[in-house]
């Protein structure tokens, strides 16, 4: 009889440990469910942007505006075509790699 208890421990934990193992291991095939299209950008053809605007967190704005085949920055100077090549490069290619999590939301934005 003992042998019986025995047995029946050793099956519950057995089927303990599996339940606990299948509802807390994150399977690959989970991972590669999720949708990660919200990180890339739908900017494929650049030559369709006509006005950049950048800010910095000191309130200071850029405005590139697309003037026939040049640039002008600020509606006033000419910009350098191999920085608005750049600038354009990395609009076209970026991708996010990785999203914080709320909680460290606060102190990424903090200066």
């Amino acid at each position: 009889m003992k042998i019986n208890k025995y047995i029946l421990l050793l099956i519950l934990i057995v089927l303990g440990g599996l339940t606990w193992y299948l509802t807390n291991n994150k399977s690959t095939n989970q991972d590669n469910s999720y949708d990660f299209s919200y990180r890339e950008f739908p900017i494929e053809n650049t030559d369709d942007i006509g006005k950049i605007m950048l800010y910095q967190r000191n309130g200071t704005t850029v405005k590139l505006e697309r003037d026939g085949d040049k640039w002008k920055v600020n509606d006033k100077y000419i910009a350098d075509r191999l920085m608005i090549n750049n600038l354009l490069s990395v609009i076209k290619n970026i991708r996010i790699d990785y999203v914080p999590p709320d909680a460290a939301v606060k102190n990424i934005i903090t200066k």
